[in-house]
């Protein structure tokens, strides 16, 4: 599918959005220890997560952990989840950055490593979820950072050429002059 001016507007624009989509970066709340960290797509938009970065701090106890990301829908549910495959051990600090085609891999039990995660496109109500397979309750995730790309998903939120007819002109969003003239969905 492509604008006017043949150029790709997604998967997302603007069958299910109502205008282009904008990246931002946003910091997750830290969790209480021994507890994931969770992100909370909002009921006004669908989201893709381009990277996500966070620090998991180990506590004393002998195990494995193992940094993860995972995809959940409204009710809990893990839908897809995304493992190192290198364990963490005990007294560790590992910074983790799991960021969408990556392309090589680097798992390490301390310091920093990445991973990659698909390209995904996560519905309103869905979550993501920070935290690592065999996780202590004194371990501690924290400095939970996402790069995120927002796709509104109806009136109440963007209001920026909005109408009750669910329509969108390009020209009138920044820099949509260059994508031609108005499309509708």
């Amino acid at each position: 599918m492509s604008s006017p001016a043949n150029v790709p507007v997604g998967i997302v624009a603007p069958s299910y959005t109502w205008g282009r989509g904008y990246a931002q970066l946003t910091a997750v709340p830290i969790p209480a220890a021994g507890s994931a960290a969770k992100l909370t797509i909002p009921g006004t938009a669908f989201q893709r997560l381009l990277a996500a970065h966070f620090t998991l701090t180990t506590s004393a106890v002998v195990a494995n952990r193992f940094p993860r990301v995972s995809f959940v829908d409204g009710d809990g549910t893990v839908r897809a989840r995304f493992t190192t495959s290198v364990a963490v051990v005990a007294t560790s600090v590992v910074t983790y950055t799991f960021a969408v085609n990556q392309g090589d891999h680097s798992h390490v039990a301390t310091g920093d490593g990445y991973s990659s995660i698909p390209d995904m496109i996560l519905a309103s109500g869905y979550g993501v979820l920070f935290d690592a397979a065999g996780l202590d309750v004194a371990d501690q995730i924290s400095a939970v950072d996402v790069f995120m790309d927002w796709f509104w998903t109806g009136p109440q939120g963007l209001p920026q050429g909005l109408g009750q007819t669910r329509s969108y002109d390009h020209a009138q969003d920044t820099g949509g002059a260059a994508l031609g003239s108005s499309a509708t969905a």
